[in-house]
């Protein structure tokens, strides 16, 4: 099976070694109960959208420029992906999620950076992207 490239609005931000899980929000669902009759009236309606459960690896030949990447995604930070902007997300199998943003949600790797065997530096991390549609 052929890897694709994750990328969000076209561009690979998301480093190495990405899984990118899609899950399907609850749907929407209305209950009535109406007097005179037993039970309650239980209708499925639409989905919600969906979340984008990513976890990966950034590395940078440095501290700085990673913790520049690593600021791509959270909230509050300038040049932040975070924007309220809706891109589109495409998953390591290809597929192409349209109305997507980036929720600003970022947990590192609670050990932090660690050095790579050959220079550089690299952080381990799970982010959440949320489809709108």
């Amino acid at each position: 099976m052929p890897f694709y490239t994750p990328s969000f609005g076209g561009i690979p931000i998301f480093g190495s070694a990405v899984h990118i899980v899609p899950l399907a929000d609850e749907l929407a669902r209305q209950e009535d109960a109406y007097a005179g009759v037993p039970g309650v009236l239980s209708l499925n309606l639409s989905s919600r959208g969906r979340r984008f459960m990513i976890d990966g690896v950034l590395t940078a030949v440095d501290l700085p420029t990673l913790a520049a990447l690593a600021d791509v995604f959270q909230a509050g930070v300038p040049n932040s992906l975070a924007n309220g902007i809706a891109q589109t997300l495409t998953d390591t199998l290809g597929r192409s999620w349209a109305n997507v943003v980036c929720t600003g949600t970022f947990e590192p790797d609670p050990t932090g950076p660690h050095p790579l065997a050959g220079g550089g530096w690299m952080l381990s991390y799970r982010t959440m992207f949320r489809g709108l549609s």
